[in-house]
């Protein structure tokens, strides 16, 4: 049972660290794309249709961009925001009704969509924008004085409702959530899409073939051990610090895995490219023979480990740390209760030899009778 569990600790060490690397690169893919920012343009588009049905699509995904390139909630570089808040976009909306345009934001705030966004705040009753925003921060600077516990976008939140035409607050407040909950299912379902992408990649590019690796795993005590105690040297903070946030401890792993990638090279478990990542799919690099030896063209991967190992690692890299850290505890309880039994079994055995053919145990006293086995058993002479 020890064993089982131990090939399988081993296991979830490995598709840890490479899975941190997965996450690595599919962030990296994200961020590039702009993922997030354009899934979050698409639901701004969808809400401000939602607020005004004759918006045009395309004026829509103008103000929308707008919304997103503002300085206070773009990622900089003229990248798309992939966060904003219901006060911010209802503020940031009557700013631009208002004209009021950052200097950066001015190219994509043309005439068309300036009068588009004036149209909307007039038909839901908002006629002077810049007054409106007075009136509001005015709201809002005093609910400071007046509820300094309040939270800045509590105060904000209030003053909107108590200055803005309850007919567009009303509207926002309510596809507002909805839209942002659809945003995050089509993020998640893009990231998972690019996350199996990238598990294919990683695993054929270290070869790394789960199959072989629990093939190894039940011959090589060696490597079963040190896996384990890596296993847990990643989770000991977890135990001494059970309120570790399981982000940030994944955030602190994903800065240690290329170290820990290097370790999985050298003890043979994943390969990177080279003369033997290439000998290994069966295929030639270079000369036939190396110092006068012939090499060897024959495939040494699984094709289907390494697929079973992409899909495996595609689960994310939360799901293995979860099942490294219940692993771990499964482990403890199990040496626990072999070291029960083991003990048991000591403190059975007889003191005096084995029993004689009638079968009567040869100890006298029930009381001294354990002390007794457990010095024969370790081997002090009595």
């Amino acid at each position: 049972m020890l064993k089982t569990i131990d090939i399988l600790l081993g296991v979830s060490v490995v598709m840890l660290i490479v899975s941190l690397c997965v996450t690595v690169l599919t962030q990296a893919v994200t961020r590039i794309r702009e993922t997030g920012g354009k899934k979050l343009l698409e639901g701004m588009t969808d809400l401000l249709q939602q607020i005004d049905p004759g918006l045009p699509n395309e004026i829509a995904g103008k103000i929308a961009t707008a919304l997103l390139r503002h300085p206070l909630v773009s990622e900089g570089a003229k990248r798309l925001g992939t966060t904003i808040h219901r006060e911010e976009f209802t503020g940031l909306l009557l700013e631009l009704g208002a004209g009021i345009v950052p200097k950066d934001l001015q190219a994509n705030v043309t005439p068309d969509v300036q009068q588009a966004v004036t149209k909307m705040l007039r038909d839901h009753g908002i006629d002077n924008p810049e007054q409106i925003l007075e009136n509001v921060r005015g709201m809002a600077l005093h609910l400071e004085r007046s509820n300094p516990e309040l939270a800045n976008n509590v105060r904000f939140s209030r003053a909107l409702m108590e200055e803005v035409s309850g007919k567009l607050v009303g509207k926002v407040n309510a596809w507002f959530d909805p839209v942002i909950d659809r945003v995050s299912a089509r993020f998640t379902a893009t990231a998972h899409q690019v996350t199996v992408v990238c598990s294919v990649l990683v695993a054929l590019a270290l070869q790394l073939d789960v199959v072989g690796l629990v093939n190894r795993l039940s011959v090589d005590p060696a490597l079963r051990q040190s896996l384990v105690e890596q296993a847990m040297t990643l989770t000991d903070d977890q135990k001494q610090g059970g309120d570790t946030d399981q982000i940030t401890r994944l955030e602190e792993l994903t800065g240690q895995s290329r170290a820990e990638l290097q370790d999985l090279v050298q003890i043979g478990v994943v390969t990177l490219p080279g003369r033997d990542w290439v000998s290994n799919w069966g295929l030639c690099w270079g000369a036939a023979t190396v110092g006068g030896t012939q090499r060897e063209c024959r495939p040494r991967v699984n094709p289907i480990g390494v697929i079973l190992s992409a899909l495996l690692l595609s689960l994310g890299a939360p799901f293995w740390y979860n099942a490294l850290k219940n692993l771990v505890r499964l482990r403890s309880i199990v040496a626990g209760k072999d070291d029960q039994q083991r003990q048991a079994r000591q403190t059975s055995q007889p003191t005096d030899g084995a029993p004689g053919p009638s079968g009567t145990a040869s100890s006298t006293s029930s009381d001294t009778a354990p002390s007794q086995a457990v010095a024969g058993e370790r081997g002090i002479l009595g």
